[in-house]
């Protein structure tokens, strides 16, 4: 069996030298605690975290969808939710992370979010996705787009579109896609 101080001691290194930030919030979305890779990735200290909202340092146009689900987790409609999002760092930039919030409970009692938090270095988004997804990139993709978005969906065409620091690159378009813009 392995004794108490050993476990804490596990978890401690496991905490502070983990690759993917990792974050407890509570029930108001307020930071409990930050290890060293969260707090590189957002540019706050773990202080300045306990004084802030996860939605405060959600992107405007990712909060409400966060929230919501963050909400259906602490009741226990869900255990946990993964979502791509994007956080202002301190400085005001945006970064892009793959978020899973998980649910934990003690005899069936939420007690706070493990949110688990790894970098994307260029989110990839569909653009065929539903109208009102809520999702900055694709509303982005909309507007500096002009496609004819009920022909594309009549092609069945797969597209996808990267932002790479700010260029746009239209990637797996099928040939009647190319076809009916350059005609």
């Amino acid at each position: 069996m392995v004794d108490t101080k050993y476990k804490a001691s596990m978890w401690d290194l496991f905490w502070d030298t983990s690759i993917g930030g990792l974050a407890i919030i509570d029930a108001h979305g307020t930071f409990i605690k930050a290890n060293p890779a969260f707090c590189k990735i957002v540019e706050y200290s773990e202080p300045e975290l306990q004084e802030l909202g996860f939605a405060q340092i959600t992107s405007p146009f990712d909060a409400a969808h966060d929230l919501a689900m963050a909400e259906e987790t602490r009741l226990g409609k869900r255990d946990s939710y993964d979502m791509v999002k994007s956080y202002i760092t301190k400085r005001g930039n945006p970064v892009w992370v793959h978020l899973r919030v998980s649910r934990f409970e003690v005899n069936g009692e939420f007690q706070f979010f493990i949110s688990q938090v790894y970098e994307v270095p260029a989110p990839i988004v569909n653009i065929l996705a539903p109208e009102g997804s809520g999702n900055y990139i694709l509303s982005r993709a909309r507007a500096k787009f002009k496609f004819p978005w009920e022909q594309i969906k009549e092609y069945g065409t797969i597209a996808t579109i990267a932002i790479l620091g700010g260029a746009y690159i239209l990637a797996e378009v099928a040939p009647r896609l190319v076809q009916m813009f350059t005609s």
